[in-house]
């Protein structure tokens, strides 16, 4: 009994002491502290609409399966269209779907991003379009050196998407007295700040990747990874990479390891490419895993496309960059000048074509780069090659080209 009486008394005294340390030695002082500021998102992270056919403004994706054509619309949604003939189709609807901006088809499957969230479309019926699956944060999900990638994110309030300075009173221990805020601080807000749809989108987070290869969704994994996704039953994703999950049937993104951050994913003439912000990266899926790495200083990168010899051809602003690599993997590259105002870049046969204000079909013998022809009647924003068949999409709609013979190439009526 004595020993705890003195181990009680003790502690009576620690504490005395300690609260007359603090009252003899504390002091309070005023600071200004940056506090987040959230956006909880409810008004964009909604169910998508399906409404009549509206116009092209800034198309850049196209797409299709058996029964339906898909154009992406940029920030906004999909419009769709109707197979009506081979190489012809008619406005069917549009499926709106806020701060999309990548996309692609599976069988009767629409997966696209809705902000930073993975949505399953069914499309069997594009006019009654419902969300299948909704994958929370799945573009906002980045890891262990690449958390700078994603959009800070509180479970309770939602995306920080600022900060704004305040007086605190801070204590000389450390301790901090928040300001009390009010409605008119907007520390809370719940209307889509313009910040989230000004500048480039493309390179501006969140950073979205989407491309379909036989049955699967490549996206963006979490660190040096893909993450794959597939609905059958239900949706299910699953980590590809070489510092965990499975092993990857296309080399993950180089530019992992540079904190160079990821702008566009794309499935192309046989690789699996990434242009981030300062380099394209194309992987292959063969037994060792090839991958071919591209970087540019200006950050001048827009497409690339490669032929039937294994020659890359990357379009930049005002150039294409002509690049092979030789059996012990060295870079052998010769830029040539071009027209600017091109956004898009195929090869048909020997032959380069490019898309833009017009499309132009260059020849490239000799380490010289020569104009076959331009056609200033055709232009667009984006492209997608089927064999001799160039389908473009512009701010008229989608038109379908024969480009059997690069010197006449001709309207699909």
């Amino acid at each position: 009994m004595k020993k705890i009486f003195l181990f009680l008394f003790s502690i009576f005294i620690f504490v005395s002491c300690e609260d007359e340390y603090k009252s003899s030695y504390s002091y309070e002082y005023s600071a200004m502290v940056n506090y987040p500021v959230y956006y909880d998102a409810s008004d964009i992270l909604v169910d998508i609409q399906v409404t009549p056919p509206v116009t092209h403004v800034s198309p850049y994706k196209i797409a299709f399966n058996d029964k339906y054509l898909f154009v992406g619309e940029m920030m906004k949604g999909i419009h769709v269209y109707e197979k009506t003939g081979e190489h012809s189709v008619s406005p069917l609807c549009f499926i709106e779907c806020k701060l999309s901006k990548a996309f692609d088809v599976i069988d009767n499957l629409l997966f696209c991003n809705n902000f930073t969230d993975m949505l399953v479309i069914n499309i069997s019926n594009p006019l009654q379009a419902t969300i299948s699956h909704r994958q929370k944060n799945h573009f906002n999900n980045y890891n262990n050196y690449l958390t700078d990638m994603n959009i800070p994110y509180d479970e309770t309030y939602g995306y920080i998407i600022d900060y704004k300075p305040f007086k605190a009173i801070i204590t000389s221990i450390g301790e901090i007295a928040d300001p009390k805020f009010s409605e008119a601080d907007s520390m809370h807000i719940k209307k889509m700040p313009n910040s989230l749809v000004s500048g480039n989108p493309i390179k501006s987070k969140p950073y979205v990747g989407i491309a379909k290869y036989e049955k699967e969704i490549f996206t963006f994994g979490r660190y040096n990874s893909w993450a794959v996704c597939t609905y059958n039953s239900g949706f299910n994703v699953t980590e590809h990479g070489f510092y965990g999950g499975l092993r990857p049937i296309f080399p993950p993104p180089n530019g992992y390891y540079n904190n160079a951050f990821l702008n566009k994913l794309f499935y192309k003439d046989g690789f699996m490419c990434v242009i981030g912000s300062n380099y394209i990266d194309c992987g292959k899926n063969d037994s060792i895993l090839s991958q071919y790495h591209f970087y540019f200083s200006d950050s001048s990168q827009i497409d690339v496309t490669v032929n039937t010899q294994g020659f890359f051809f990357i379009l930049t602003k005002n150039h294409i960059r002509k690049t092979i690599y030789d059996d012990e993997y060295y870079e052998h590259s010769t830029e040539y000048a071009i027209i600017p105002g091109a956004v898009a870049i195929t090869c048909s046969s020997d032959k380069i074509i490019t898309l833009g204000d017009k499309l132009i079909v260059y020849n490239e013998a000799d380490s010289k780069l020569s104009i076959i022809k331009e056609y200033p009647e055709i232009s667009g924003t984006c492209m997608l090659q089927e064999d001799k068949i160039l389908t473009i999409a512009n701010t008229q709609g989608v038109f379908f080209y024969d480009i059997s013979n690069v010197n006449d190439i001709k309207l699909i009526q």
